[in-house]
């Protein structure tokens, strides 16, 4: 069980990985534009939401119920966590780990204490790990600790003055911030259109999905920018005027398409290459779900 079951507006801790290597300029500009994009897609339409972030973090609060589908949709988040927030010392600390475990032990089950610390504090994160599994302990005395291959974990993250308790660690999409890499065009015909379009999207490229006929998946990568939209076009020769209009870098095509280039100097993507059936399926899944 999380925080989130438990009141109607929950704290996030959100991980980013691959911008934290980049320079202090271009990493403030994709900090700017993951914290819009979060925003945008728990559906914070007034504006009214924020995300505050340090080194490392951001974290935003949010009462939609279907937070956490929504964040692991985000680009550029490895990973998030639902959590409760406390003041930074152990007297604080030590009644709250109590109280979560409280929500996720089972009779006899085993459980870790994982800690992090950034700061200057009169203890050291061993301190923290001992001091909380103890509290558990004492509370609960028929749990076991098991610290390879526990059934539950409380993690426990002090940062400066705040301290942040939680036990799930959820996966992110991960990749660049939706909108950091400019504009392409993708033909977007069949499944594998779509899923090439994302594989572009998790590099941080806006994409303009164009089709001929039906348009059933262009329409599946909405969930993954609600922001998109998608045209008609009669022919691939009419990609290049998309382009020209949007000021789109390149085209995306499936490795099955058959290109057009004459004209254009834009390059062209097939992210797909290389894709063997097997890890295609499996991309299927996360982006468009079961068939």
């Amino acid at each position: 069980m999380y925080p989130g079951r438990l009141a109607a507006r929950v704290k996030f801790l959100l991980r980013y990985g691959e911008m934290g290597l980049k320079g202090r300029h271009v990493r403030g500009q994709m900090m700017r534009r993951l914290r819009e994009n979060v925003l945008r897609l728990l559906g914070d339409k007034d504006g009214g939401g924020r995300v505050s972030g340090e080194e490392g973090r951001l974290f935003v609060e949010s009462d939609d119920p279907d937070a956490t589908r929504r964040l692991g949709r985000v680009f550029g988040l490895v990973s998030f966590s639902p959590v409760w927030e406390s003041p930074g010392d152990l007297e604080s600390i030590l009644p709250k780990a109590v109280r979560l475990a409280k929500e996720v032990r089972t009779k006899g089950s085993s459980f870790a204490v994982r800690t992090r610390r950034v700061g200057e504090h009169p203890f050291t994160s061993a301190d923290v790990a001992r001091e909380v599994g103890s509290a558990i302990l004492a509370r609960f005395p028929e749990l076991n600790v098991n610290l390879t291959a526990p059934d539950w974990e409380v993690h426990v993250e002090v940062r400066g003055a705040k301290a942040f308790l939680f036990t799930e660690i959820l996966p992110g999409v991960g990749g660049l911030p939706l909108g950091t890499q400019g504009k392409v065009v993708s033909l977007v015909e069949t499944p594998e259109g779509a899923l090439a379009s994302w594989l572009m999207m998790k590099r941080g490229s806006y994409v303009l999905p164009v089709f001929r006929g039906e348009d059933k998946w262009a329409a599946g990568l909405q969930a993954w920018d609600p922001g998109l939209r998608w045209q008609e076009i009669d022919s691939l020769e009419e990609m290049r005027q998309v382009a020209d209009d949007a000021g789109a870098v390149g085209f995306v095509y499936p490795w099955t398409a058959t290109e057009t280039r004459k004209g254009t100097f834009r390059p062209a993507f097939y992210p797909l290459m290389g894709f063997n059936s097997a890890r295609l399926e499996r991309l299927r899944l996360t982006v468009l779900g079961p068939a």
